[in-house]
């Protein structure tokens, strides 16, 4: 039986991973997307972070799963 994977992201809510490789992808090219636009410079800057902090608890399930495999 497939675990089910799910991270809980900065704002509380419960996102469910069904490919962990992919998620870690998308949440890098995000968490690297910025404008130039100063009007939206503050909400770029959450964003960034929220992001980030997806990729990072993306990373550690993808570390989990790995140390997992091995026992």
């Amino acid at each position: 039986m497939k675990t089910k994977l799910q991270i809980v992201d900065m704002e509380g809510e419960t996102i469910n991973i069904t490919d962990l490789d992919t998620a870690i992808m998308q949440a890098r090219n995000f968490s690297g997307y910025s404008t130039r636009d100063p009007n939206h410079k503050a909400f770029m800057a959450n964003r960034g972070r929220y992001w980030k902090d997806v990729l990072e608890k993306l990373l550690q399930l993808k570390q989990k799963q790995h140390g997992n495999a091995e026992t």
